[in-house]
């Protein structure tokens, strides 16, 4: 049986012995639940707009090909992101704890890009087009960035939070 030397207690101990000295994030401690909620709501929200976007597809493609610079390539993004919503939904929900971080980082940061694409949308395009699905689509444009900003803030403390607590 292979062996090595824990740093923290200097004793010699198995490799099937070393999962139970990493660290793990405590449930009891303070802001676990919320960032816990955080991340469901991230995987709530990415599944509900992706299987949204995906049931109207031909209208979110078309939608997308009369965006300004973003038109030319209308099948792709119109295909590509709610496959990613879903794909990163996926993934923080499976067990592998190391995949479920990656995959909720990565849905801050396409809330991050999305967020200023809203920005964007408001400050310089004229006809203003939303398709990110269902109730969601039916917000005014002001409502819409504060419920993004409002998310992509909780998904950025969630992330610190959860570096702070398995370290």
């Amino acid at each position: 049986m292979k062996q090595y030397i824990n740093p923290k207690s200097a004793q010699l101990t198995s490799f099937a012995d070393r999962s139970s000295t990493t660290k793990q994030p405590h449930t009891n401690q303070k802001g676990f639940w919320l960032a816990l909620a955080v991340r469901f709501g991230y995987i709530f929200l990415f599944t509900y707009t992706g299987y949204s976007k995906l049931i109207t597809i031909d209208t979110f493609i078309a939608g997308i090909r009369k965006v300004p610079f973003f038109g030319q390539f209308a099948e792709l993004i119109g295909w590509g992101i709610p496959v990613l919503e879903l794909a990163l939904a996926l993934g923080m929900v499976i067990q592998n704890e190391k995949i479920r971080l990656i995959s909720f980082r990565i849905s801050v940061l396409i809330m991050g890009i999305f967020t200023l694409y809203l920005a964007w949308m408001i400050s310089f395009v004229e006809h203003k087009l939303c398709h990110c699905g269902g109730v969601i689509e039916s917000l005014g444009w002001p409502q819409h960035l504060l419920f993004n900003f409002v998310w992509l803030i909780l998904g950025i403390w969630s992330i610190r939070k959860n570096n702070s607590l398995i370290k």
